[in-house]
């Protein structure tokens, strides 16, 4: 059985809500804290989280922080592998503009997610008709510079060596040659 991970949301009473920056995820039965210690997206209610089953991973989308009369929204895009979180590079533009309360899916047959309409305001009176498709980043580019290179390996390299929660590339809690395998693999394979 699967699980199902939630992020963000508001807590606290009507008049004193803030935004919530926890993970959760449920196994079946209860509800676990997962947030990792560091490395988390910023507090936001309502974005969009879609399962990405080519990379074992979930991504979240958008979302609204709203703190007071202060209103933002989110274009920012986080991969979340079951135990960290990590932001992914987007190209500067296009790219779709702040929205909450979306639609995500993910389409296997041209890997790519594909992202529906949405609030544009804290209102939710505004909403786009947009649809956007975007490819995900190659998760061998380590180090997010839009490249596959040497400098990715060196750096993989040295988070393995290092039994750092980033080179838990396949997602399963553990550090170890599995995890430099499919990361090796990733990494010839150009992406």
């Amino acid at each position: 059985m699967g699980h199902i991970v939630l992020f963000g949301g508001r807590t606290g009473p009507v008049n004193a809500s803030v935004d919530d920056g926890r993970t959760l995820e449920w196994n079946g039965s209860s509800w676990h804290d997962v947030t990792p210690s560091t490395g988390s997206p910023p507090p936001r209610i309502s974005p969009s989280l879609v399962y990405n089953p080519e990379r074992g991973s979930v991504i979240l989308s958008g979302g609204l922080n709203w703190i007071n009369d202060h209103v933002e929204g989110f274009t920012d895009l986080w991969e979340f592998d079951g135990v960290s979180w990590r932001q992914l590079n987007q190209a500067p533009s296009p790219k779709p503009i702040a929205r909450w309360l979306s639609a995500v899916t993910y389409d296997r047959s041209n890997h790519r997610l594909v992202h529906f309409s949405g609030a544009t305001n804290h209102q939710g009176i505004y909403t786009s008709g947009q649809t956007w498709e975007l490819t995900l980043p190659c998760r061998a580019d380590f180090n997010c510079d839009g490249f596959v290179n040497g400098d990715d390996f060196d750096l993989y390299a040295v988070a393995f060596e290092a039994g750092d929660n980033d080179a838990d590339f396949n997602g399963d809690g553990f550090v170890n040659g599995d995890d430099f395998d499919a990361f090796v693999d990733a990494f010839y394979a150009g992406c």
